[in-house]
Protein backbone atom coordinates (compact mmCIF):
# COMPACT_ATOMS: atom_id res chain seq x y z
CA UNK A 1 0.00 0.00 0.00
CA UNK A 2 3.14 2.45 0.68
CA UNK A 3 4.64 1.81 -2.57
CA UNK A 4 1.50 2.51 -4.31
CA UNK A 5 0.65 5.61 -2.32
CA UNK A 6 4.07 7.07 -3.49
CA UNK A 7 3.75 6.12 -6.77
CA UNK A 8 0.44 7.79 -6.87
CA UNK A 9 2.25 10.37 -5.17
CA UNK A 10 5.19 11.30 -7.51
CA UNK A 11 2.88 10.77 -10.88
CA UNK A 12 0.31 13.35 -9.12
CA UNK A 13 3.81 15.60 -8.33
CA UNK A 14 5.29 15.40 -11.86
CA UNK A 15 2.25 15.63 -14.19
CA UNK A 16 -0.08 18.47 -12.37
CA UNK A 17 1.44 21.33 -13.86
CA UNK A 18 0.96 19.92 -17.59
CA UNK A 19 -2.09 18.68 -16.86
CA UNK A 20 -3.21 22.54 -15.28
CA UNK A 21 -1.51 24.16 -18.61
CA UNK A 22 -4.51 21.72 -20.36
CA UNK A 23 -7.45 22.41 -18.13
CA UNK A 24 -6.79 26.15 -17.91
CA UNK A 25 -6.40 26.46 -21.53
CA UNK A 26 -9.76 23.98 -22.02
CA UNK A 27 -11.63 26.61 -19.72
CA UNK A 28 -10.99 29.68 -21.51
CA UNK A 29 -11.53 28.24 -24.90
CA UNK A 30 -14.73 27.06 -23.31
CA UNK A 31 -15.44 30.70 -23.45
CA UNK A 32 -13.84 32.49 -26.35
CA UNK A 33 -12.00 30.14 -28.75
CA UNK A 34 -9.37 32.40 -30.32
CA UNK A 35 -8.92 30.42 -33.30
CA UNK A 36 -5.81 31.31 -35.88
CA UNK A 37 -5.48 29.74 -39.98
CA UNK A 38 -1.55 29.85 -39.35
CA UNK A 39 0.58 29.70 -35.73
CA UNK A 40 2.60 33.06 -37.28
CA UNK A 41 -1.17 34.39 -36.73
CA UNK A 42 -0.87 34.36 -32.68
CA UNK A 43 0.01 37.59 -31.06
CA UNK A 44 -1.33 37.06 -27.10
CA UNK A 45 -0.50 34.83 -25.17
CA UNK A 46 -4.11 33.47 -24.88
CA UNK A 47 -3.66 32.57 -28.80
CA UNK A 48 -0.68 30.64 -28.65
CA UNK A 49 -1.58 29.08 -25.87
CA UNK A 50 -4.59 27.91 -28.26
CA UNK A 51 -1.87 26.23 -30.35
CA UNK A 52 -0.12 24.92 -27.35
CA UNK A 53 -3.89 23.09 -26.59
CA UNK A 54 -4.55 22.03 -30.01
CA UNK A 55 -1.53 21.60 -31.52
CA UNK A 56 1.09 20.94 -29.40
CA UNK A 57 3.75 23.66 -30.49
CA UNK A 58 4.26 26.77 -29.15
CA UNK A 59 3.98 29.45 -32.32
CA UNK A 60 6.88 32.25 -32.63
CA UNK A 61 6.44 34.89 -34.74
CA UNK A 62 9.13 35.16 -37.44
CA UNK A 63 10.32 38.74 -37.88
CA UNK A 64 9.96 39.96 -41.48
CA UNK A 65 12.89 40.98 -43.34
CA UNK A 66 13.52 44.56 -43.40
CA UNK A 67 14.00 47.08 -46.28
CA UNK A 68 17.46 47.99 -47.96
CA UNK A 69 18.39 51.11 -49.75
CA UNK A 70 20.14 51.00 -52.96
CA UNK A 71 23.61 53.06 -52.92
CA UNK A 72 25.76 52.57 -55.52
CA UNK A 73 25.81 50.00 -58.67
CA UNK A 74 28.85 48.85 -60.19
CA UNK A 75 28.30 47.65 -63.76
CA UNK A 76 31.91 46.07 -65.08
CA UNK A 77 30.26 43.32 -61.67
CA UNK A 78 26.90 43.78 -62.06
CA UNK A 79 26.77 44.29 -58.33
CA UNK A 80 24.35 46.35 -56.25
CA UNK A 81 25.44 47.80 -52.97
CA UNK A 82 23.46 48.82 -49.72
CA UNK A 83 23.35 51.71 -47.80
CA UNK A 84 23.57 49.33 -44.65
CA UNK A 85 24.28 45.49 -44.23
CA UNK A 86 21.45 44.13 -46.30
CA UNK A 87 20.99 41.00 -43.54
CA UNK A 88 19.30 38.69 -46.78
CA UNK A 89 20.19 35.22 -46.99
CA UNK A 90 20.94 33.15 -50.59
CA UNK A 91 17.84 33.09 -52.76
CA UNK A 92 15.82 35.74 -51.02
CA UNK A 93 13.26 37.06 -53.79
CA UNK A 94 13.41 40.66 -54.15
CA UNK A 95 11.88 43.68 -55.37
CA UNK A 96 12.76 47.28 -56.25
CA UNK A 97 10.74 50.10 -55.55
CA UNK A 98 11.43 53.27 -56.71
CA UNK A 99 11.42 55.86 -59.81
CA UNK A 100 14.92 55.95 -60.90
CA UNK A 101 16.20 52.40 -61.03
CA UNK A 102 19.38 51.10 -62.55
CA UNK A 103 19.68 50.29 -66.18
CA UNK A 104 18.26 46.83 -67.27
CA UNK A 105 16.07 46.46 -63.45
CA UNK A 106 12.45 46.44 -63.34
CA UNK A 107 9.48 47.34 -60.50
CA UNK A 108 7.47 44.55 -61.92
CA UNK A 109 10.05 41.85 -61.89
CA UNK A 110 10.87 39.32 -58.61
CA UNK A 111 15.12 38.86 -58.65
CA UNK A 112 16.77 36.28 -56.41
CA UNK A 113 20.00 37.77 -54.76
CA UNK A 114 23.42 36.43 -54.43
CA UNK A 115 25.71 38.26 -51.31
CA UNK A 116 28.68 39.35 -52.07
CA UNK A 117 29.25 40.79 -48.70
CA UNK A 118 26.87 42.05 -45.99
CA UNK A 119 26.39 45.06 -48.36
CA UNK A 120 26.89 44.28 -51.94
CA UNK A 121 24.74 41.54 -54.02
CA UNK A 122 24.21 40.53 -57.32
CA UNK A 123 20.66 39.63 -58.69
CA UNK A 124 19.25 36.71 -60.80
CA UNK A 125 16.46 35.88 -62.22
CA UNK A 126 15.74 32.59 -60.89
CA UNK A 127 17.17 31.18 -57.85
CA UNK A 128 19.27 28.29 -59.72
CA UNK A 129 20.35 30.88 -62.05
CA UNK A 130 24.29 31.34 -61.57
CA UNK A 131 24.49 34.39 -64.61
CA UNK A 132 23.45 37.36 -62.88
CA UNK A 133 21.47 40.61 -64.45
CA UNK A 134 23.39 42.49 -66.60
CA UNK A 135 22.98 46.45 -65.31
CA UNK A 136 22.78 48.78 -68.05
CA UNK A 137 24.21 52.38 -68.14
CA UNK A 138 21.64 54.49 -66.88
CA UNK A 139 23.23 57.33 -69.48
CA UNK A 140 21.07 58.35 -71.48
CA UNK A 141 21.40 57.49 -75.54
CA UNK A 142 21.63 60.84 -76.78
CA UNK A 143 23.40 63.34 -75.10
CA UNK A 144 24.62 65.48 -77.23
CA UNK A 145 27.70 68.57 -76.64
CA UNK A 146 26.99 71.27 -79.31
CA UNK A 147 29.35 73.82 -80.09
CA UNK A 148 27.86 77.42 -80.30
CA UNK A 149 30.61 77.51 -83.46
CA UNK A 150 28.15 75.05 -85.80
CA UNK A 151 30.21 76.50 -88.98
CA UNK A 152 33.60 75.49 -87.83
CA UNK A 153 32.77 72.21 -85.36
CA UNK A 154 30.31 69.46 -85.21
CA UNK A 155 28.13 67.85 -82.64
CA UNK A 156 29.04 64.57 -80.85
CA UNK A 157 27.87 62.57 -78.51
CA UNK A 158 28.52 61.40 -75.30
CA UNK A 159 28.63 57.42 -74.41
CA UNK A 160 30.72 57.05 -71.38
CA UNK A 161 31.50 59.01 -68.72
CA UNK A 162 34.56 59.31 -65.86
CA UNK A 163 32.99 60.56 -62.32
CA UNK A 164 36.68 59.93 -60.49
CA UNK A 165 38.27 61.92 -63.41
CA UNK A 166 35.28 64.45 -64.44
CA UNK A 167 35.86 63.32 -68.02
CA UNK A 168 33.65 62.47 -70.66
CA UNK A 169 34.12 60.56 -73.55
CA UNK A 170 32.54 61.04 -77.22
CA UNK A 171 31.51 58.66 -79.35
CA UNK A 172 33.90 59.85 -82.44
CA UNK A 173 37.11 62.46 -82.34
CA UNK A 174 35.67 65.14 -81.33
CA UNK A 175 38.27 67.34 -82.77
CA UNK A 176 37.23 70.42 -79.75
CA UNK A 177 40.37 72.91 -79.19
CA UNK A 178 40.46 73.79 -75.47
CA UNK A 179 38.17 77.02 -74.70
CA UNK A 180 35.18 75.58 -77.30
CA UNK A 181 32.04 76.93 -75.56
CA UNK A 182 29.26 74.48 -75.94
CA UNK A 183 25.81 73.25 -74.22
CA UNK A 184 24.60 69.79 -73.54
CA UNK A 185 21.34 68.32 -74.82
CA UNK A 186 19.73 65.13 -74.06
CA UNK A 187 17.81 63.27 -71.10
CA UNK A 188 19.63 61.65 -68.14
CA UNK A 189 22.77 63.55 -68.11
CA UNK A 190 25.82 62.83 -66.06
CA UNK A 191 25.03 63.96 -62.61
CA UNK A 192 26.72 67.49 -62.29
CA UNK A 193 25.64 68.47 -65.90
CA UNK A 194 22.53 70.70 -67.05
CA UNK A 195 21.44 70.82 -70.20
CA UNK A 196 21.35 73.89 -72.28
CA UNK A 197 24.19 75.72 -70.24
CA UNK A 198 27.19 76.87 -71.90
CA UNK A 199 30.34 74.81 -70.88
CA UNK A 200 34.07 75.25 -72.16
CA UNK A 201 35.98 71.99 -73.02
CA UNK A 202 40.08 71.07 -72.61
CA UNK A 203 40.53 68.05 -74.40
CA UNK A 204 42.45 65.49 -72.65
CA UNK A 205 42.60 62.99 -75.78
CA UNK A 206 40.73 62.61 -79.08
CA UNK A 207 37.83 61.45 -77.67
CA UNK A 208 38.47 62.58 -74.14
CA UNK A 209 37.46 65.59 -72.48
CA UNK A 210 36.82 67.91 -69.73
CA UNK A 211 33.96 70.20 -69.43
CA UNK A 212 34.83 73.69 -67.53
CA UNK A 213 32.06 76.50 -66.48
CA UNK A 214 34.55 79.20 -67.94
CA UNK A 215 37.14 79.38 -70.56
CA UNK A 216 39.83 80.56 -67.62
CA UNK A 217 38.86 78.12 -65.32
CA UNK A 218 41.50 74.98 -64.87
CA UNK A 219 39.06 73.08 -62.34
CA UNK A 220 36.77 70.94 -64.30
CA UNK A 221 32.82 70.65 -63.52
CA UNK A 222 32.58 68.37 -60.80
CA UNK A 223 30.97 64.91 -61.96
CA UNK A 224 28.68 62.45 -59.93
CA UNK A 225 27.71 58.96 -59.81
CA UNK A 226 23.99 58.14 -60.83
CA UNK A 227 22.51 58.56 -57.79
CA UNK A 228 19.65 56.10 -56.65
CA UNK A 229 17.62 58.28 -54.18
CA UNK A 230 14.39 56.53 -52.88
CA UNK A 231 15.10 52.84 -53.92
CA UNK A 232 14.77 50.00 -52.05
CA UNK A 233 14.92 46.50 -52.55
CA UNK A 234 11.66 44.79 -50.99
CA UNK A 235 11.65 41.09 -49.52
CA UNK A 236 8.92 39.35 -51.19
CA UNK A 237 7.05 37.23 -49.03
CA UNK A 238 5.09 33.92 -51.00
CA UNK A 239 1.77 32.70 -50.30
CA UNK A 240 1.68 30.41 -47.49
CA UNK A 241 5.10 31.11 -46.49
CA UNK A 242 4.44 34.25 -44.04
CA UNK A 243 5.98 32.26 -40.77
CA UNK A 244 9.53 31.25 -41.37
CA UNK A 245 9.34 29.00 -38.36
CA UNK A 246 9.33 25.38 -38.93
CA UNK A 247 8.35 23.36 -35.83
CA UNK A 248 9.20 19.63 -34.27
CA UNK A 249 5.99 19.08 -31.67
CA UNK A 250 7.21 14.92 -31.91
CA UNK A 251 8.66 15.35 -28.45
CA UNK A 252 6.61 17.44 -26.90
CA UNK A 253 3.64 14.97 -27.68
CA UNK A 254 4.96 12.20 -26.71
CA UNK A 255 4.91 13.68 -23.04
CA UNK A 256 1.26 14.41 -23.66
CA UNK A 257 0.79 10.98 -24.68
CA UNK A 258 2.89 9.86 -21.23
CA UNK A 259 0.83 12.23 -19.31
CA UNK A 260 -2.68 11.27 -20.06
CA UNK A 261 -1.68 7.33 -19.70
CA UNK A 262 -0.31 8.68 -16.20
CA UNK A 263 -3.36 10.66 -15.09
CA UNK A 264 -4.96 7.70 -16.22
CA UNK A 265 -2.51 5.31 -14.07
CA UNK A 266 -2.70 8.24 -10.95
CA UNK A 267 -6.78 8.16 -11.32
CA UNK A 268 -6.83 4.42 -11.02
CA UNK A 269 -4.38 4.61 -7.96
CA UNK A 270 -6.67 7.17 -6.44
CA UNK A 271 -9.48 4.68 -6.71
CA UNK A 272 -7.65 1.81 -5.95
CA UNK A 273 -6.63 3.70 -2.74
CA UNK A 274 -9.78 5.01 -2.04
CA UNK A 275 -11.81 1.26 -1.97
CA UNK A 276 -8.49 -0.62 0.33
CA UNK A 277 -8.28 2.78 3.02
CA UNK A 278 -12.02 3.23 3.44
CA UNK A 279 -13.88 1.38 5.53
CA UNK A 280 -16.79 2.07 4.14
CA UNK A 281 -16.91 1.32 0.33
CA UNK A 282 -20.63 2.89 -0.92
CA UNK A 283 -19.43 6.63 -0.93
CA UNK A 284 -16.78 5.59 -3.21
CA UNK A 285 -19.20 4.38 -5.29
CA UNK A 286 -21.39 6.75 -5.21
CA UNK A 287 -18.73 8.99 -6.45
CA UNK A 288 -17.80 6.77 -9.31
CA UNK A 289 -21.51 6.77 -10.23
CA UNK A 290 -22.02 10.70 -9.62
CA UNK A 291 -19.13 11.33 -11.49
CA UNK A 292 -20.51 9.02 -14.68
CA UNK A 293 -24.31 10.16 -14.68
CA UNK A 294 -23.85 13.71 -14.10
CA UNK A 295 -21.85 14.79 -17.23
CA UNK A 296 -23.94 12.33 -19.00
CA UNK A 297 -27.89 14.09 -17.71
CA UNK A 298 -26.39 17.70 -18.41
CA UNK A 299 -25.65 16.84 -21.86
CA UNK A 300 -28.87 15.32 -22.31
CA UNK A 301 -30.51 18.53 -21.05
CA UNK A 302 -28.62 20.43 -22.95
CA UNK A 303 -30.35 19.08 -26.50
CA UNK A 304 -33.72 20.63 -27.66
CA UNK A 305 -36.14 18.89 -29.66
CA UNK A 306 -37.18 19.79 -32.88
CA UNK A 307 -41.17 20.83 -31.23
CA UNK A 308 -39.26 23.06 -28.90
CA UNK A 309 -37.10 25.29 -31.57
CA UNK A 310 -38.79 28.68 -31.85
CA UNK A 311 -40.46 29.34 -34.96
CA UNK A 312 -40.01 32.54 -36.97
CA UNK A 313 -43.58 34.34 -36.67
CA UNK A 314 -45.22 34.96 -39.54
CA UNK A 315 -45.03 38.76 -41.08
CA UNK A 316 -47.63 40.90 -40.13
CA UNK A 317 -50.85 40.69 -42.48
CA UNK A 318 -52.25 44.50 -44.11
CA UNK A 319 -55.41 45.05 -42.11
CA UNK A 320 -58.38 44.20 -43.89
CA UNK A 321 -60.06 47.51 -45.60
CA UNK A 322 -63.94 47.23 -44.30
CA UNK A 323 -66.57 48.44 -47.04
CA UNK A 324 -69.43 50.89 -46.29
CA UNK A 325 -72.32 49.50 -45.27
CA UNK A 326 -74.42 47.93 -47.77
CA UNK A 327 -71.72 48.30 -50.15
CA UNK A 328 -69.87 45.77 -51.62
CA UNK A 329 -66.49 46.16 -53.05
CA UNK A 330 -66.30 45.92 -56.81
CA UNK A 331 -64.35 42.53 -58.26
CA UNK A 332 -61.07 42.86 -59.10
CA UNK A 333 -60.04 43.91 -62.71
CA UNK A 334 -58.77 41.15 -65.15
CA UNK A 335 -56.96 40.95 -68.24
CA UNK A 336 -59.81 42.21 -70.37
CA UNK A 337 -62.32 43.59 -68.05
CA UNK A 338 -64.30 42.90 -65.06
CA UNK A 339 -64.15 38.94 -63.96
CA UNK A 340 -67.46 37.19 -63.93
CA UNK A 341 -68.69 35.55 -61.33
CA UNK A 342 -68.46 31.89 -61.46
CA UNK A 343 -72.36 30.89 -61.00
CA UNK A 344 -74.85 33.83 -62.67
CA UNK A 345 -78.03 34.55 -60.44
CA UNK A 346 -81.25 32.65 -61.07
CA UNK A 347 -82.96 35.60 -62.04
CA UNK A 348 -80.99 36.26 -64.75
CA UNK A 349 -82.37 35.60 -68.09
CA UNK A 350 -81.72 33.09 -70.70
CA UNK A 351 -81.15 32.83 -74.66
CA UNK A 352 -80.13 36.64 -74.90
CA UNK A 353 -79.45 37.50 -78.51
CA UNK A 354 -75.65 37.79 -79.20
CA UNK A 355 -74.11 40.81 -78.59
CA UNK A 356 -72.84 42.55 -81.78
CA UNK A 357 -70.22 45.91 -82.00
CA UNK A 358 -70.41 48.79 -84.38
CA UNK A 359 -67.99 48.16 -86.88
CA UNK A 360 -64.46 49.56 -85.72
CA UNK A 361 -65.11 48.27 -82.31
Amino acid sequence: MKKIRRVHLYLGCFFTPLLFLYLFSGFLFTRDAERQKEPGDAESFIQKLWWVHTSQLYPTRAESLASAELRSVDLDGNILTTAQPHQYPEGTPVRLTGIDLPGGLENSTTYFIRSVNDTSMTLHITDEDSAPVDLLNKLGDNILLNPLESANHNATRITAFNPEANTVTTETQHGFPDGLEINVSGIDLPPGLAGLRSYFTRSVDDRTLTLHDAADNADPVDLQEFSFDQVFFEPVIAAGTQSATHYNTTSFKWLVYAMSLGVLATMILGVVLAIRTMKKKWPVWISLGAGVIVPCLLLWLGQVSPAQDTLNPAPPSAPDVKSPPGKEPPPPPGKNGPVLPKELPKNFPKNLPPLTLPPGK
